[in-house]
């Protein structure tokens, strides 16, 4: 949901020739809907290197059926006491939202019984994003899909993770994943972790962690002149 509002008021409602006091106007807008997509995968363990899996998902397009709606209202005061209110008929559009496929792969390897190394790379096409009509027509987005196809990247998500259980009831945990930058825009960034869990019985167990977050940006404080 979206929520704006604006108001200003005067400080001497005697300088209007009209006795202008106050103003306000507020705009709200939420959306709601559904989306339905697939997703297939298959893992595979080979005998002659016990403890490894490999295993491979695709994730299908995502077919959002979405629903805007929004009003105005507006709200004026004046010194003779006037109060003048008005709202607007709510409005409503149906539209359609593909957001792209996904690709992943993966690796996990258990070492003994107290380790286990993880391997996961994702790629996905933002460029794929477009928004059409509730008649499967994109003339009305346009422009915006037109964007999206040039400012947009095929982006990837590189997560690599280690556990290890020191002792029965007790493990060390670190991982990395960094995601490269979806849009021109954007950029590319690192989620650092490291943690520790506990096993205390059967049924309860203890897990704390530490997360950072690292990007590269350049800035440039001046404009270059020749």
């Amino acid at each position: 949901s979206v929520s704006e509002s604006y108001a200003e008021s005067s400080r001497n409602a005697s300088d209007f020739q009209d006795g202008f006091c106050r103003y306000a106007m507020q705009y709200s807008q939420e959306t709601e809907g559904a989306g339905i997509n697939g997703q297939f995968g298959i893992i595979f363990t080979p005998h002659a290197l016990k403890g490894l899996r490999l295993g491979a998902t695709y994730t299908t397009r995502t077919v959002y059926s979405l629903t805007d709606n929004w009003r105005y209202s507006a709200q004026s005061d004046f010194d003779n006491g006037h109060h003048y209110s008005l709202n607007s008929p709510m409005g409503e559009y149906d539209y359609l939202l593909y957001s792209p496929s996904r690709i992943s792969l993966g690796a996990a390897y258990v070492i003994g019984s107290s380790a286990l190394i993880s391997v996961d790379y994702e790629t996905v096409n933002y460029r794929d994003i477009r928004y059409e009509d509730i008649n499967g027509n994109q003339f009305t987005f346009g422009d915006l899909n037109d964007k999206l196809s040039n400012q947009c990247n095929r982006s990837s998500v590189l997560r690599y993770g280690f556990e290890w259980w020191l002792y029965d009831s007790f493990a060390l945990r670190a991982g990395r994943n960094h995601y490269s930058a979806p849009a021109q825009w954007a950029q590319e960034k690192a989620v650092n972790s490291v943690g520790a869990g506990w096993r205390l019985g059967d049924a309860v167990t203890f897990d704390i962690a530490y997360q950072w977050m690292t990007t590269d940006s350049s800035f440039q404080m001046y404009n270059s002149y020749p």
